[in-house]
């Protein structure tokens, strides 16, 4: 099972039961906030774990009008690639730890 869950009270907001129990996360991202937004009016933060890191990642919460605070590996780099609200997230990260 994997799962979005609300920061303030716990609620799921979008689950998905993958066929492979040893499935990776990240290709789950994008339908569970898919699924969040159509269920909520507004989305303020979206936070992830390394699992969820990664520019398209970043720029759909954005997109949703989302911060995206996802925790970042020791070798990623500043470097948008394309994607400004990667390098938000990320110099958000260094001032607000």
């Amino acid at each position: 099972m994997i799962a979005m869950i609300g920061a303030t009270y716990q609620f799921i907001s979008s689950v998905k039961f993958p066929d492979n129990p040893h499935a990776h996360e990240s290709p789950y991202f994008e339908p569970l906030l898919e699924e969040t937004a159509s269920n909520y009016t507004q989305i303020d933060l979206i936070s992830g774990d390394v699992a969820y890191l990664g520019r398209d990642n970043c720029d759909s919460v954005k997109a949703h009008g989302a911060t995206p605070r996802l925790y970042p590996r020791k070798e990623i780099t500043l470097n948008r690639d394309g994607s400004w609200a990667w390098t938000e997230m990320l110099l958000n990260s260094m001032e607000n730890p």
